[in-house]
């Protein structure tokens, strides 16, 4: 699994529960965002992979301009990837 921008830790609200017994709610495969163009391209999002499950808690810390924002507005829908899959 790539490293993704921003760190990120998760805490399991119940350290009993399986995930293999349970879907993801959010799942991030390959996800990249990129913006410009071929000369000054710059990317915020380079190769994220990513599984949320119902019931943990999840932060994402870093500095400014690591990709955070454009993580969460691309989780829930207000953004697009340039390439990749959220769902």
């Amino acid at each position: 699994m790539s490293p993704i921008p921003a760190s990120v830790s998760k805490t399991s609200i119940s350290e009993a529960v399986s995930h293999s017994a349970l879907a993801p709610v959010f799942v991030a495969r390959s996800l990249c965002k990129a913006y410009g163009s071929s000369e000054t391209l710059v990317y915020a999002l380079r190769d994220v992979d990513l599984e949320i499950y119902q019931g943990e808690f999840v932060v994402l810390l870093g500095p400014s301009g690591t990709g955070k924002s454009t993580l969460l507005n691309i989780l829930g829908g207000l953004d697009v990837p340039t390439s990749g899959k959220a769902t």
